[in-house]
């Protein structure tokens, strides 16, 4: 199969999925044949999965409840026949922020059925931990990062930038986010919600005018028909405009601030 053709196999798998989940039929087994047969890498199934849980999201589909009516797959999360259903699953647990979910499964698991998985499924317990700020997730996300492929993966790089992004007590916070979006596999093209990280890291930062620069243009990169993300960063617009307001608003006499 030619490089264009299976970027176009790619592309009608995602589109079966989003009309399946659009119609209300079973759009989880359909993806996981059509995964399989295509003979997917980890990297191409995670871009198609979590793409699929971002849209049954926005069209109100209870993801969870839909991978419940299918195989609950072994503990062996590294098995190629199971990878669909745990790319989808740590997807929509991550989607929703259930960081002690996500460790649960991680830790129920003896001896660590993810030893061998792939990164895509590993990155989600360094955002659970990352995103309870806990320092040790710092040291799982070098490890993470150091692997092959894994720093060369979009969607590794967005789970492990909404841990950072979550966790507010993390050291070094501000600085890991800005070394991860200037990634070349981010920073080469305009990817609006890496825009909106560096954002909010420059924001904390305190470099306030460099941050409306940068939201400004993740706005104008934003493709029509995501009001989800639209939200996301017209509200880290907000912040960036009041911290400016903050930080060029005069004092009075008395060192306090005047209205």
């Amino acid at each position: 199969m030619t490089v264009a053709a299976r970027a176009a196999k790619l592309d009608a798998l995602r589109a079966a999925a989003k009309r399946r989940i659009d119609e209300g039929e079973d759009w989880i087994g359909p993806l996981n044949r059509g995964l399989r047969l295509t003979g997917a890498t980890w990297q191409e199934s995670a871009q198609v999965c979590s793409n699929a849980v971002w849209h049954a999201r926005r069209t109100g589909r209870d993801v969870l409840n839909d991978l419940e009516s299918c195989p609950v797959p072994g503990a062996d999360m590294s098995a190629v026949q199971h990878r669909t259903w745990w790319h989808l699953y740590f997807s929509a647990l991550r989607f929703d922020f259930r960081c002690g979910a996500i460790r649960t499964v991680f830790q129920a698991l003896d001896p660590p059925g993810a030893e061998h998985a792939d990164p895509y499924i590993r990155a989600h317990e360094v955002f659970a931990v990352l995103g309870r700020s806990q320092p040790a997730g710092l040291g799982m996300l070098d490890d993470l990062l150091a692997e092959d492929h894994a720093a060369q993966s979009r969607e590794v790089l967005h789970v492990v930038l909404q841990g950072l992004w979550l966790g507010h007590l993390l050291p070094g916070r501000a600085e890991r986010i800005l070394h991860l979006t200037g990634l070349p596999v981010l920073s080469r093209t305009a990817d609006p919600v890496a825009l909106m990280r560096t954002a909010g890291a420059l924001r904390q930062l305190g470099r306030h005018r460099q941050a409306l620069s940068v939201i400004d243009a993740a706005i104008e990169a934003l493709p029509a028909g995501d009001p989800a993300v639209h939200a996301d960063l017209v509200r880290e617009r907000t912040l960036i405009g009041a911290a400016l307001d903050l930080t060029h608003q005069p004092l009075g006499e008395q060192g306090q601030r005047t209205a």
